[in-house]
């Protein structure tokens, strides 16, 4: 449901509107109630509502300057102003601050608060769609991009605009699809996580782009007996060094990767090492693809050991890891003319130790036994032509 909070000078107003309302038949939950503008700003920045239902005339701070500061502040909570009929300046400025409408005290009415709620509703679901997918096109060029040394990739709007993030987390998951739920049954934080957050996940990982209220606190630190799978949680962060937090973040994650080692960890800021090889060495993988063509499984396998203990040696990132995997398994695939018609498990394995053995077994095994078949058929058809009729 979408978080109201109430802000109104007058508390027997405030109990009228929340209890004569349709808050949960249009999907509205009443999460708070303030009697002026500075007490609101401090419960905005903290819980983040997603609407304010404010009055304008109040003591203290009232709803038009409440409204410009939270605009200032970027703090992306959609307004409904409360109104006398003799507001009318204080409406227009409103409206001109973003407020997505009014409603005239003298009438509110149920029928009028379900009119205005239809319309914001309307509101943030567009607004949600249009921040999730900006968010996604950040994490792809994240995860295309995560051993960068030099290019900083440029904040985007939605961090300047709608959601500042102030918490990463990253996971590796595998096969598990893990959601907002998953994340919030884990042991990570001191009271129960009231928090924005999103989740992209591709290759088994997931990032997680948390806007988390000041008060929570984190209550871990590196444990390896809770969990089945790598959690790391960055320290708070700004919007500035999100880019450059994730690498580092992806980095120590790559370490333990390699490592094998599961668990909930809490990341440190460190700088970022430079890496020599950001792909595959071309010797490698052409030795590869020639043992792979000559058919000879002895040779094959140890080629692919040679460029599974060059990528530990060099801790060649895991995402890049991945990259290769996939490429390796369309490149045998192609060359023992079949078609990939199973999930790449390999992908998504827990440590560098358990994705070298499913894809020497699901994909370089399978690839090379596909194309020793497929040239003993066309020796027997060529044999087979060559007959005299």
């Amino acid at each position: 449901m979408w978080t109201v909070l109430l802000v109104e000078d007058e508390a027997f107003v405030r109990r009228s509107i929340r209890k004569g309302m349709p808050w949960e038949e249009n999907g509205f939950m009443v999460i708070g109630e303030c009697g002026n503008g500075q007490e609101a700003l401090a419960f905005i920045r903290n819980k983040q509502p997603d609407l304010v239902i404010c009055d304008i005339m109040m003591p203290v701070m009232n709803g038009v300057e409440l409204l410009s500061q939270v605009r200032r502040e970027n703090l992306g909570t959609a307004f409904i102003m409360l109104t006398v009929m003799n507001d009318f300046e204080f409406i227009q400025q409103a409206m001109e601050l973003g407020a997505s409408g009014y409603v005239l005290k003298l009438y509110l009415t149920p029928e009028k608060m379900t009119e205005a709620l239809t319309k914001v509703k309307r509101e943030l679901e567009r607004n949600l769609r249009l921040i999730s997918q900006e968010i996604d096109d950040y994490c792809e060029i994240l995860y295309n991009e995560p051993n960068d040394q030099v290019r900083t990739i440029e904040s985007p709007a939605f961090i300047r605009d709608s959601f500042n993030p102030n918490l990463l987390i990253l996971l590796l998951h595998g096969q598990t699809i893990f959601d907002k739920q998953d994340l919030l049954q884990l042991p990570l934080f001191d009271t129960e996580m009231n928090a924005r957050m999103h989740l992209f996940t591709k290759m088994g990982m997931t990032t997680v782009l948390c806007a988390v209220p000041e008060e929570t606190k984190i209550r871990i630190r590196n444990t390896e007996q809770r969990s089945d799978f790598v959690v790391l949680i960055s320290e708070r962060l700004s919007d500035e060094d999100i880019h450059t937090v994730w690498k580092t973040m992806v980095s120590r994650l790559t370490e333990l990767w390699y490592a094998g080692r599961a668990g909930i960890f809490f990341h440190q800021p460190k700088t970022l090492k430079a890496h020599d090889y950001t792909n595959l060495p071309w010797s490698l993988e052409k030795n590869l693809i020639h043992t792979f063509e000559q058919m000879n499984q002895g040779l094959l396998d140890l080629s692919w050991q040679e460029i599974w203990s060059w990528m530990r040696d060099v801790e060649l990132f895991l995402l890049r890891v991945k990259e290769i995997m996939l490429r390796l398994d369309r490149k045998f695939a192609e060359l023992a003319f079949m078609a990939i018609d199973s999930p790449n498990t390999f992908v998504q394995a827990l440590s560098h130790r358990e994705a070298g053995i499913f894809l020497n077994r699901e994909s370089i095994c399978t690839w090379h036994i596909g194309r020793q078949r497929t040239m003993r058929l066309r020796i027997m058809l060529k044999s087979i032509k060559s007959l005299p009729i």
